[in-house]
């Protein structure tokens, strides 16, 4: 009876995955057939890839992954951000909640290798510790910036593009997808016959980085801003062919001098419909509510501070500072899930140390 019965109303799909836990359950029931797979490096896209994917975008959309032999008897797993700060934390928390699987590993984020190891060629060019070196850019008007220009023997501005993205192939591989991606304000590319400073081995940037991460934290660490809710002004500015823009902004907060602790931005962007200069007065409404709902959730107590919301052109801009990016990535992505909200909006999550985003607001 059971097989007439499957064979009229076919095989029941299974339930969406919606938790780390739910993931790993499936995955354990297939871990060893995935194992052979990837141990024979035969039909490993279709056999694995092509299932993994759709599990991890039932998750969460934005999960990139790697996978091959870790060693003789081992397998590894590597869940990416594909460098998007906003990803990181669900990737490092995917990993965090794995089982302990039979020739098997899991790595959060692509790892960092010796400069021994980073060998890449790319283009018809070789990014490694003899074509590649580097030296830092200090601003004294922004002195805790880490402003990183890299040296290629081959650069041209003919082949600046190829340069430029094996480049920053390699740094991935030599500093670790998370440094890469965090460590770093601004980098920039030159030709040897273009610069004048001291040049540094490359080999020698990854200490580099971590000294000024711990100088870093040990000058900002506990630093919070007093009357956060102060001296709020509203501002408009004449856009030209009858349209404005107007904004609401904490100057307190512009003004303070600690700004660098809370170095990462997130910035909302909510359009609005009818997409006309400025929202009437429904709309408007509707904005406030969803903002005062982030202010609650992204709270000063919390690592986040609210800055400014800017309103123009259809669409509305809120920006709050916060002291690490990986908390507000996840209310953030709660709040994409809960919030019964009228029209789209989208999120970001970058590092501006010195506020940059909102200079046209300082005094």
């Amino acid at each position: 009876m059971k097989k007439f019965i499957a064979r009229i109303f076919g095989k029941k799909e299974e339930a969406p995955i919606k938790t780390n836990a739910e993931f790993w359950a499936w995955f354990k029931k297939h871990h060893k057939a995935f194992y052979k797979t990837v141990a024979k490096g035969e039909n490993v896209e279709e056999a694995f890839f092509t299932q993994l994917g759709p599990k991890l975008d039932s998750l969460r959309p934005g999960y990139w992954f790697l996978c091959g032999m870790y060693d003789e008897h081992t397998a590894e797993l590597i869940i990416t951000a594909d460098s998007f700060v906003k990803n990181i934390v669900f990737a490092e928390e995917l990993v965090a909640a794995a089982p302990a699987l039979k020739g098997w590993r899991f790595t959060a984020l692509k790892p960092p290798h010796d400069v021994e190891n980073c060998r890449v060629s790319m283009d018809g060019y070789k990014f490694n510790r003899e074509t590649l070196r580097f030296y830092p850019i200090e601003d004294p008007l922004c002195p805790d910036e880490i402003n990183i220009v890299i040296v290629h023997d081959d650069y041209t501005a003919d082949n600046a593009d190829d340069i430029i993205r094996g480049s920053y192939i390699f740094l991935e591989h030599y500093l670790g997808e998370l440094n890469s991606i965090t460590s770093i304000d601004s980098l920039d590319f030159k030709a040897p016959a273009d610069v004048t400073e001291e040049l540094i081995d490359i080999e020698r940037l990854k200490s580099y980085l971590v000294w000024r991460e711990k100088e870093f934290v040990e000058k900002y660490e506990g630093q919070f801003p007093d009357g956060v809710e102060d001296g709020v002004s509203v501002m408009q500015a004449d856009l030209g062919e009858s349209e404005i823009a107007i904004a609401t902004v904490n100057t307190h907060l512009l003004e303070w001098e600690g700004k660098v602790a809370y170095p990462w931005f997130l910035r909302v962007t909510v359009a609005y419909d009818p997409a006309g200069n400025m929202p009437d007065e429904l709309t408007n409404d509707i904005l406030n509510a969803f903002e005062d709902h982030l202010i609650e959730r992204l709270k000063a107590t919390d690592g986040c501070l609210w800055l400014a919301h800017e309103t123009c052109r259809g669409t509305r801009d809120i920006y709050f500072a916060c002291r690490e990016f990986r908390k507000p990535s996840k209310i953030m992505w709660l709040i994409e899930q809960e919030f019964p909200y009228a029209y789209d909006f989208a999120f970001d999550i970058f590092k501006d140390k010195y506020w940059r985003t909102l200079q046209h607001f300082m005094p």
